[in-house]
């Protein structure tokens, strides 16, 4: 039930209110839109994973600062502006958390999954894997990020002339 005007009656939809947000509000949007960032982060992934996006959604640091210059530009006044590119700067920032903690050799979260791989490998065979291994597997991984980071900056280039 929803009271309006004094009277009660059964509504479905959205309810929307405006009120001043206190600082432990401003806290809690701020966590909240992190968690939809993380969300739309992942949704892209899986997106690449399934073949709905490919190279050309794809972008490097030449489409993003494209894209930040495009979000400021659009904006009606200076604050609405600033708001837009500090959004934009914040999802980035998520983004990259969130591509950073990726079991993939080469990033932080390739090296906790091997932490963990040697962990249940020691725990099960009393033998550490030799370092030189996951060495190689990090180079090896750093190598094909380096790969893509070309080929997407290259794709960039490409859409900004044609």
């Amino acid at each position: 039930a929803y009271s309006y005007n004094g009277t009660q009656s059964m509504m479905y939809g959205f309810n929307w209110a405006v009120e001043e947000l206190t600082p432990i509000g401003r806290l809690r949007l701020a966590g909240c839109q992190t968690l939809d960032f993380v969300r739309l982060v992942w949704f892209g992934l899986s997106d690449l994973l399934h073949g709905r996006a490919g190279l050309q959604d794809m972008s490097g640091p030449i489409g993003i600062v494209d894209t930040i210059s495009d979000a400021g530009a659009q904006a009606q006044t200076l604050l609405e502006g600033v708001t837009s590119v500090m959004t934009f700067v914040a999802f980035i920032a998520v983004n990259l958390a969130v591509m950073n903690m990726l079991p993939i050799p080469a990033l932080d979260g390739g090296r906790i999954f091997f932490v963990l791989v040697n962990a249940l490998f020691t725990l099960v065979t009393r033998k550490r894997i030799d370092p030189k291994y996951e060495g190689y597997i990090h180079t090896a991984g750093f190598l094909l990020l380096i790969a893509l980071m070309v080929v997407v900056a290259l794709s960039d280039v490409w859409k900004l002339i044609a």
